[in-house]
């Protein structure tokens, strides 16, 4: 997929906003996971308008009422204000305290309210060493502001969004990741907040000179020591995922049996809390019916193009030949009792097509056997870089309930190139499976692929846009500074896999 250019300036939004057509819709997932940490830390809220009698007056007033799903959060809200105004403030190098600029949303619109979770917290002795000398009772002294409980509330909206929004900053801003690999770190992501217990940051830990928010240090944090107000985070966010995010569907089941590191998961991934197992089992045993009949036309056609290209006349032209024809010499006598009937070409391209189903099905219940060792993978696609490859390596297995050694499929995702495996190894066992892949496990996420067009704060240019539309995309395909792109689309041969 080629990275197209897309200006990133409040003009240019609007400008190229004006030319979409809002009646096809579909979700950008970075403009999605944005909407979820938005909701979930309480900066935004649906709000609607209600009509009721004025006690004194005896008048009709509009009154706006929030009505967003999981309650009102207007602390969060409250101390993200607080923190960006701390935040306006350099830090002087001194304490040997780690050099980290101070963040704002201006920096960066992606996932910018965690990032500013994270650089607060990391610096927050420097913070207090700088307003040390000033007393509380200052304006200006906006650290005193915020009290040990906010900072508390921060930490935990921190560790409660940091996954969603590591998705937004990462995987869903790479051209090269592939449906099935973002649904399941989505799905991971989902999870993980749902869960009874989260890696939180220790407000007072240790920090030197190298310490970053990816270094410093993490304690379990439970969902039982959680405040209230940390509850409600986890309700907002969770409702705007089931909202917005992709639900099981038998297509993302077929993406999920065609990726190598996904079908033996498929099942635990198409379940959802508080569904039925019956109806995850229905749109398994859907995808799994599409998988079959689909891989059967590709091995078919497969099969006729491998004849003619040996130099075998087409079938098109002349009566399939049948299979299992046995050679068998008999006299006449024997010949006039055995022939019957002249078989016609219609009966003999079923039998034909039966043999080759027979077939296509058993290489695709080989395929869903398959038991790869990612190890030897990981040690393939990792021989220029030893350090990676043994960082890589110590992630790969995890353990299950049963106390058995697995193979991690979060981590699975994030660092085996699927693609690079179909080309060395899958095309050359499994052809047709390698074709069927390229085609369902090509599809992009969305096709609004990586666009800019939204602003991430609570402030819009226009007004607010919820979802993203099909023709962006192929609108931004013939803006003036994508040209030299698709000319040197057109004039390259690019090979596939």
């Amino acid at each position: 997929m080629v990275r197209f250019a897309v200006s990133d300036t409040a003009p240019a939004a609007r400008k190229v906003s004006k030319q979409f057509d809002t009646t096809i819709q579909s979700d950008c997932y970075m403009h999605a996971l944005n909407l979820c940490i938005g909701y979930g830390v309480g900066l935004k809220e649906n709000m609607r308008s209600m009509q009721e009698i004025d006690p004194k007056t005896k008048c009709r007033v509009k009154r706006s009422v929030v009505v967003t799903q999981g309650g009102e959060f207007q602390e969060g809200a409250q101390v993200i204000r607080k923190l960006r105004a701390l935040n306006k403030y350099l830090l002087p190098k001194f304490h040997k305290l780690p050099q980290l600029a101070a963040l704002i949303d201006v920096d960066v619109r992606v996932a910018s309210v965690v990032k500013l979770f994270q650089r607060s917290i990391v610096n927050y002795p420097a913070f207090r060493a700088y307003f040390q000398n000033q007393s509380e009772d200052q304006e200006d002294n906006v650290f005193a502001s915020i009290t040990a409980s906010e900072w508390d509330l921060i930490v935990e909206m921190e560790a409660i969004t940091q996954r969603v929004a590591s998705l937004a900053l990462v995987e869903s801003q790479s051209a090269s990741i592939l449906s099935s690999t973002m649904y399941v770190l989505l799905r991971i992501a989902s999870a993980r907040i749902n869960s009874f217990k989260f890696a939180a940051y220790k407000l007072d830990g240790p920090r030197d000179e190298d310490t970053n928010e990816r270094t410093f240090s993490r304690r379990e944090l439970r969902f039982d020591k959680l405040s209230d107000l940390g509850h409600r985070c986890i309700k907002r966010t969770l409702h705007q995922i089931a909202f917005r995010l992709p639900t099981p569907s038998i297509q993302m089941g077929m993406a999920l049996l065609l990726d190598p590191r996904t079908k033996k998961s498929a099942k635990q991934f198409l379940s959802i809390p508080d569904s039925a197992d019956g109806h995850t089992n229905a749109i398994l045993a859907d995808a799994e019916e599409l998988l079959r009949k689909e891989h059967r036309f590709i091995f078919q056609a497969q099969r006729l193009q491998e004849k003619t290209n040996n130099g075998a006349i087409p079938a098109s032209t002349s009566a399939p030949s049948s299979p299992g024809e046995v050679c068998y010499i008999a006299s006449d006598d024997e010949m006039d009792i055995l022939c019957g009937e002249q078989v016609s070409l219609q009966s003999e391209q079923c039998l034909t097509d039966s043999v080759l189903s027979a077939e296509a099905d058993a290489l695709l219940k080989k395929w869903l056997d398959l038991r790869i060792e990612w190890a030897d993978v990981i040690k393939r696609q990792y021989a220029e870089d030893a350090d990676k490859r043994s960082v890589v390596l110590s992630k790969l297995r995890t353990k299950n309930k049963k106390g058995e050694s697995v193979w991690n499929v979060e981590e699975l995702c994030k660092h085996v190139d699927v693609c690079r495996w179909f080309a060395d190894e899958g095309d050359q066992q499994f052809p047709s499976i390698s074709k069927l892949a390229r085609v369902w496990l090509g599809r992009s996420s969305s096709t609004a692929f990586q666009e800019r067009v939204f602003f991430t704060e609570s402030f819009v240019m226009e007004p607010l846009r919820t979802r993203t539309d099909n023709e962006r995309a192929q609108q931004q395909l013939v803006l003036h500074h994508n040209r030299k792109e698709i000319e040197h689309m057109e004039n390259s041969e690019r090979a596939v896999w």
